[in-house]
């Protein structure tokens, strides 16, 4: 089992029929990953956040189930992948106490961000996936 760090925030997109996997679910405990098979990687390669660089960023498949845990609070729970999404640019985000910078990888449905964070009042929060 390997591990990450990213930041996550939360996305209001999907609508149950699309997504890159056909079926991102709002009201599901779903997220969108910046490097999906088949997809390429939308991470920028010369974003840099905390030494980890976009460019190693590991590939998840199509309805892949990673668990992810919020290392504001220790809230865990799986999530699976069905969308393919970058926040658009090399966004660094600092975790709960920030202390330092992890590199926004995830976007959550509403409904898996308020799990995890009980509300999406901030928009974002740190998380480490395990894979």
């Amino acid at each position: 089992m390997s591990q990450i760090t990213v930041g996550s925030s939360y996305y209001t997109l999907c609508d149950g029929s699309n997504g890159a996997c056909g079926d991102c679910n709002n009201n599901d405990m779903q997220a969108a990953w910046a490097n999906l098979s088949g997809f390429g990687n939308l991470e920028p390669s010369g974003c840099t956040c905390n030494g980890f660089n976009g460019s190693n960023l590991p590939a998840f498949s199509c309805n892949e189930t990673v668990t992810v845990k919020d290392i504001c609070n220790d809230v865990t729970a799986s999530v699976k992948i069905t969308d393919h999404d970058s926040p658009g640019g090399c966004y660094c985000d600092h975790d709960c106490n920030g202390y330092y910078s992890v590199l926004r990888a995830m976007d959550m449905t509403e409904h898996a961000f308020v799990y995890f964070t009980g509300s999406t009042t901030g928009g974002l929060t740190g998380v480490t996936v395990t894979y």
